[in-house]
């Protein structure tokens, strides 16, 4: 574990006095503290998950340091001043969308709020879980009215700095018959060794559409350890597009719980794994009602000794029945030292859900390369041209703005 990261931050921290005092000074009701101390609790007694201890070896818990908000919020797609940001902001309130702080929210709607948060991902879950909960700070809040197809894309943006950790959580509400997308952005100071444990629940009421999209771009010193976690009611979807880029280690496997009929969870997953580098991703489905269905797509490229895992699990439940889920993780080899693994975890009835399931590495084609070359692009051109066209199935599910950057990203990764 980087030096770096065992800050020292006398009066914050993960101890009883700590998390009392990071409360006091945020003003927030007894109600709330008695939620922190209670997911203190529960991370003194949980163990570490056996993938997260080589990375958290050392670490310093006790001295961790809770910066007073990670997250910043940009309502609308050019929010690039305060006029436009403040017009896009009243137009949303027009429309009864609520897309604040979570620390505001929790004051302004303590109902919806106290109802949904924890509610999909458990604050005694596990001990990351029970860590976010705990110090939480910043952190994102969306609520989407019945009815509401929202246009304009909602987006918040998430940057650490050098000797930080972040645990800012997110909560998105989308009431019956809505539909949302939300952009998040990710990335960190250069340099900067960090930990970064959020956690994102979306609750998607019945037949509510919502559509999360994830772009990072963490130096090589941030631990990346994040909870995402849906759950889709009757005749409703969630799609998770994460595009992983950067960190030391990323382990990340969005998921969706199926808990009404009909209900679509999709999750697409890509990342970009370098020399020591490790991107661990995948998602996870829980086939709990009839007639539901759910899709994973994983692609992975790997190079100078980058390593890279998807994970899929799946397990059903008594109420589901005629359910399906489609399953393909693809990866690409630049050279001999990079690593994928493909590592399924199905707990499935046939008589319940209907499994198709793919996996397969290959390697860049020496044809295509000879073929770009003859046209007269140079081998790091053509084999950054190749790559993009691996990515080309979630390159094209972004906004403009948002795909051109991807595919900056892609390039700069393939460059050094």
């Amino acid at each position: 574990m980087p030096e770096s990261l065992r800050a020292a931050g006398p009066g914050w921290g993960l101890t009883e006095r700590g998390i009392k005092r990071l409360s006091e000074l945020k003003h927030e009701p007894k109600w709330m503290l008695r939620l922190r101390l209670r997911a203190y609790e529960a991370f003194k007694r949980l163990p570490w998950l056996s993938r997260e201890m080589p990375a958290l070896e050392g670490l310093r818990l006790a001295e961790l340091v809770v910066p007073p908000g990670a997250t910043g919020l940009a309502r609308g797609r050019l929010a690039d001043s305060d006029l436009v940001e403040r017009r896009m902001g009243e137009e949303l309130s027009r429309q009864g969308v609520a897309f604040l702080d979570l620390e505001k929210a929790f004051r302004d709607f303590p109902e919806l709020f106290r109802r949904h948060f924890g509610s999909v991902v458990r604050v005694s879950e596990d001990k990351l879980a029970a860590l976010n909960a705990a110090l939480w700070s910043g952190g994102a809040f969306v609520y989407v009215p019945k009815g509401l197809q929202l246009a304009l894309p909602l987006q918040a943006f998430v940057r650490l700095e050098a000797r930080r950790s972040s645990f800012e959580p997110t909560l998105v509400v989308a009431d019956e018959g809505s539909s949302l997308l939300f952009l998040e952005g990710c990335e960190a100071s250069a340099g900067a060794a960090s930990l970064h444990a959020s956690v994102v629940e979306v609750v998607a009421l019945r037949g509510a559409r919502v559509r999360y999209m994830t772009l990072q771009n963490w130096p090589q010193g941030v631990l990346n350890l994040v909870h995402k976690r849906a759950i889709a009611h009757e005749g409703a979807c969630v799609e998770w597009l994460d595009l992983n880029l950067g960190s030391r280690l990323t382990m990340k496997h969005p998921g969706v719980i199926l808990a009404g009929r009909g209900a679509r969870g999709e999750i697409l997953s890509c990342a970009l794994a370098r020399s020591g580098q490790e991107q661990d991703a995948g998602g996870e489905l829980v086939f709990a009602a009839p007639e539901t269905s759910g899709r994973v797509l994983s692609r992975s490229v790997v190079r100078g000794g980058g390593r890279a895992t998807c994970r899929v699990f799946a397990r059903d439940r008594a109420g589901a029945r005629e359910a399906r889920l489609s399953v393909k993780a693809e990866a690409l080899a630049l050279d001999s030292q990079s690593r994928f693994e493909f590592c399924p975890g199905f707990e499935l009835a046939p008589s319940r859900v209907a499994l198709e399931r793919e996996a397969c590495v290959s390697r860049l084609e020496p044809e295509r390369l000879f073929y770009l070359a003859s046209r007269g692009l140079r081998e790091k051109e053509a084999q950054a041209l190749l790559v993009q066209g691996f990515f080309e199935p979630f390159s094209r599910e972004l906004p403009l703005e948002y795909s051109v950057e991807f595919l900056r990203l892609v390039q700069l990764g393939l460059e050094d």
